[in-house]
């Protein structure tokens, strides 16, 4: 496992723009936050798990900040059963075992593939009365939930036949994925989107056990999202504030996470996406000590980080040019001369740095900066010889493969804030296309220096985060 540096949240901002400013002699706490109404309900409805918490799962480490301990019951990793606390992949559901679970009758091997098939037949044909009814007949809710050639159907089914309940008992009972199957990530997820949808439907006013389950398959949907398509879910994003769920809070939870700590750890760095997505000056003493992190990506997100809050606007600048870079609104703050230097030096120190990840979040942070002494950085940038390549498909070496010049992509789209036009080869290409965008260039498809290994999950928070992803290594049942 890759090591990472502990965040020590920062005390005076003062300290921290002065040359004697030491990280380790910083305590630890958070940044200050302003509860709401709804704020206190979510503080109430979860006092005693937060309590429990480390109790549950036998903590015998160092003392845990209170953010870590907030996160650990909104997330269920504490108390909640159907999350294996075992596996470093915290929302992987696939750690069920078919022949452990209560069967409704004794059935034949033969007779069991029939039922399936015709379960899986009425399902395709949208006949989901007799979905439910057949399921019923003949498999116990346990089952149905465990076997991986009934579960989304008969899910679905009950969804749509309203039996919210029983069909969250289905989407959540781990599975027994079948053998050889390549999909249980994406099978994964549907489950707990389907579960998701059955508590919000399931959730009453006086049913605070449901409304926990909601929110904790709302994080899971946010911190782990779809795998072919990893951009923010902002449908649970509004679906959580609405509940009163203080999002920074959870995300710096995770981050101060110690390492030993079962699940948390594993979504580092998704927390960091969603904390540069929701960058606002209070987080820029985090972002400040991050930026010296020995870890790649949680750096390369606080430069990232750093950059948006030093955003400026200027006058002239093309419409939609920041669409380019980012996939969150930009907002201009009023930071200090001196807090705005330290942060350009972090984005110009990034910038030069070895490793791609890095230059491309400097690069991007010097071009929200938006100062006109960076158009000679930004030029050489655009020169960048790193690219990244989608994998060869098995048996199809003809096939297109997905190419991109992140550090590029970064430089020119901050020229063209400045009015000044690069033209960069993205795209899919295939054989002597592919060859000439190719030509000159640094091939870093498989640069993981700097990355722990055992994150499971990033988010896509700008355009060009599908040319720096992490091929990320499950490790399932």
């Amino acid at each position: 496992m890759f090591s990472r540096s502990p965040l020590i949240a920062i005390l005076a901002l003062p300290l921290l723009l002065s040359g004697s400013f030491s990280y380790p002699a910083l305590a630890q706490r958070s940044a200050p936050r302003n509860d709401t109404g709804q704020s206190a309900v979510i503080m109430n409805l979860y006092r005693e798990e937060m309590q429990s918490a480390l109790e549950k799962l036998h903590w015998r480490g160092e003392r845990m900040a209170d953010d870590t301990i907030y996160a650990l019951a909104l997330t269920g990793t504490s108390w909640q059963p159907f999350w294996n606390k075992k596996l470093n992949h915290l929302y992987l559901l696939s750690h069920g075992e078919l022949r452990r679970v209560p069967s409704l009758r004794k059935r034949s091997n033969r007779e069991t593939e029939s039922l399936v098939a015709s379960i899986q037949s009425a399902y395709q044909q949208g006949n989901y009365r007799s979905v439910v009814q057949e399921a019923t007949d003949n498999f116990s809710v346990d089952e149905m939930g465990c076997h991986p050639g009934i579960k989304e159907a008969v899910g679905y089914s009950l969804l749509k036949s309203g039996d919210n309940e029983k069909a969250f008992a289905v989407f959540t009972t781990p599975f027994e994925p079948a053998k050889g199957d390549t999909d249980v990530i994406q099978k994964n997820f549907r489950y707990r989107q389907g579960a998701f949808e059955a508590a919000v439907k399931s959730m009453r006013h006086s049913d605070s056990e449901m409304r926990k389950n909601a929110i904790s398959l709302a994080l899971s949907l946010l911190l782990e999202p779809d795998p072919t398509n990893p951009e923010l879910d902002t449908e649970k994003l509004r679906f959580l504030e609405g509940q009163g769920v203080d999002l920074d809070k959870v995300c710096l939870g995770i981050v101060q996470a110690p390492e030993r700590l079962p699940g948390l750890p594993a979504y580092v760095y998704s927390a960091m996406d969603i904390l540069v997505y929701h960058a606002k000056p209070r987080l820029l003493p985090i972002f400040i000590h991050l930026a010296e992190s020995n870890d790649v990506y949680l750096r390369g997100r606080a430069v990232l980080g750093l950059g948006a809050l030093a955003y400026q606007e200027r006058s002239g600048d093309p419409s939609g040019w920041e669409r380019a870079v980012v996939n969150f609104p930009l907002r201009a703050y009023g930071l200090s001369v001196g807090e705005r230097q330290l942060i350009k030096k972090e984005a110009e120190q990034a910038a030069r740095d070895g490793n791609y990840r890095l230059r491309t979040a400097g690069t991007i942070a010097l071009a929200l900066m938006g100062e006109e002494e960076s158009v000679k950085t930004l030029q050489k940038l655009a020169k960048d010889r790193a690219y990244t390549l989608s994998p060869e498909e098995r048996g199809r070496r003809d096939a297109p493969r997905k190419i991109g010049f992140p550090v590029r992509m970064a430089a020119a789209a901050g020229l063209a804030r400045f009015g000044t036009a690069v033209e960069v080869v993205s795209g899919e290409f295939s054989g002597r296309e592919l060859d000439k965008a190719r030509r000159g260039g640094q091939e870093v498809s498989r640069d993981r220096g700097g990355l722990d290994r055992d994150c499971v999950a990033q988010i896509y928070i700008t355009p060009i985060d599908f040319a720096t992803a992490i091929p990320f290594e499950y490790k399932i049942k």
